[in-house]
C-alpha cells in the first residue's frame, strides 16, 4: 500500500535508493521502518484526539483529528528518518576534503591500493566506505570496480570527486600529493557558496510551511472564535436582524474555511516549484491541508 502511494510521487528509482539509504546509512530495513513510523503516527493521534476531546470537540472533529495526524505523523517520520540517512551521507561528503587532504600526506609514487587502505584506517565519516572498498578488492575486485562502488552507495558530488581523482591517478599511475590538496581546497570553496544558497532556500520552505500549516490557521481560528462571542447589536441600524446577524458570522466562518484551504493549495504549489516536482506538491497539500483544518477547527472551538 505505501510503496504504491510513493510511486504516486516519486520514480522508483528513488523509492528504491530511499530503502537502499536506510539499510545502508542506518542499519534499518525499510519494513522496520514502516513499523516504527506506525508506532510513533499511532501515540501522536491518540495525543491530538485526546486533546480535542477535552477542547469537547465534536465526535467528527476527533476522528478528523486522529487520521490526519495519523498519516501526517506517519509520513513525517518516515521523511525524519530519510532525512537522518541523508544527513549520514551529507556528513561523508562533508569528510571529502579531510579524506583528499590526508591522500595529499601520502608519497608521490603511492599505489591506490595503498591509499585506499590508508583512507580505511582513517576517523572521518567517510572511511568506512574505503573500509568496504578495501574487503572487496581483498576478495579479488579489481580497484576501480570498488571505486565505482563507493560512488554508486553514496550518489554525492564531492565523493564522485574522489573516486575520479583515485581513478585518474590509478590510470595514469603518476599520484602528486598536489594534485589532492587543490581538490580539497576547491571542494572546500564550493561547499560554502553551496551552504549560503541552501540556508536562504531552507528559511524559504519553513517559512511557508510553518505559515500555512500553523500559525494562520492558529490566528485565524482564534480570531472566528473570537468573533462568535461579539456584540453585533449595533448592526441593527443597517436593517440586519438577529437571524441575518448570525448568517453573517457564518458566512464568515465558511470563508476562513476557504481561506485556510487556498493558502495551503498556494503554499503547496510554491513548495513544488522550488523543488521543481510538481507531484511533490500534490504531497504537501495532502499534508498541510488537513492539519491546517484541524488546526484552524480546534483553534476556533477555543473559548476565551
Amino acid at each position: 500500500m505505501l510503496e504504491k502511494f510513493m510511486m504516486a510521487f516519486f520514480a522508483p528509482e528513488k523509492i528504491e535508493r530511499f530503502k537502499f539509504m536506510l539499510e545502508h546509512e542506518l542499519g534499518i530495513s525499510f519494513a522496520r521502518a514502516k513499523s516504527i513510523a506506525t508506532i510513533a503516527a499511532s501515540l501522536f493521534s491518540l495525543a491530538v484526539t485526546f486533546a480535542v476531546f477535552l477542547a469537547q470537540g465534536e465526535i467528527f472533529l476527533m476522528l478528523l483529528a486522529f487520521f490526519s495526524a495519523f498519516a501526517c505523523a506517519y509520513f513525517l517520520t518516515l521523511i525524519f528518518l530519510g532525512f537522518l540517512a541523508e544527513r549520514s551521507l551529507i556528513t561523508k561528503e562533508k569528510s571529502c576534503a579531510e579524506a583528499l587532504m590526508h591522500a595529499s600526506l601520502m608519497p608521490e609514487g603511492t599505489t591506490v591500493e595503498a591509499i585506499i587502505s590508508y583512507l580505511a584506517k582513517g576517523n572521518h565519516a567517510i572511511a568506512k566506505e574505503f573500509e568496504i572498498a578495501e574487503a572487496e578488492i581483498k576478495k579479488g575486485a579489481d580497484t576501480s570496480t570498488a571505486l565505482s562502488n563507493i560512488e554508486k552507495r553514496c550518489q554525492g558530488r564531492e565523493i564522485s570527486t574522489v573516486v575520479q581523482l583515485l581513478r585518474m591517478a590509478e590510470t595514469s599511475g603518476n599520484i602528486k600529493p598536489a594534485m589532492f590538496r587543490d581538490a580539497a581546497n576547491e571542494l572546500l570553496e564550493v561547499r560554502a557558496l553551496l551552504k549560503e544558497r541552501t540556508a536562504l532556500l531552507t528559511i524559504q520552505k519553513m517559512t511557508l510551511l510553518l505559515s500555512s500549516m500553523f500559525l494562520v490557521p492558529l490566528i485565524l481560528g482564534l480570531l472566528c472564535g473570537i468573533t462568535k462571542n461579539f456584540d453585533l447589536s449595533y448592526l441593527d441600524v443597517l436593517g440586519l436582524n438577529k437571524t441575518s446577524q448570525k448568517e453573517l458570522v457564518g458566512v464568515a466562518a465558511v470563508a476562513s474555511n476557504f481561506y485556510v484551504v487556498e493558502l495551503a493549495a498556494i503554499a503547496s504549489i510554491f513548495l513544488g516549484i522550488q523543488e521543481n516536482n510538481a507531484k511533490k506538491a500534490a504531497m504537501y497539500f495532502a499534508i498541510i491541508a488537513p492539519v491546517a483544518f484541524v488546526i484552524f477547527s480546534y483553534a476556533s472551538s477555543v473559548k476565551l
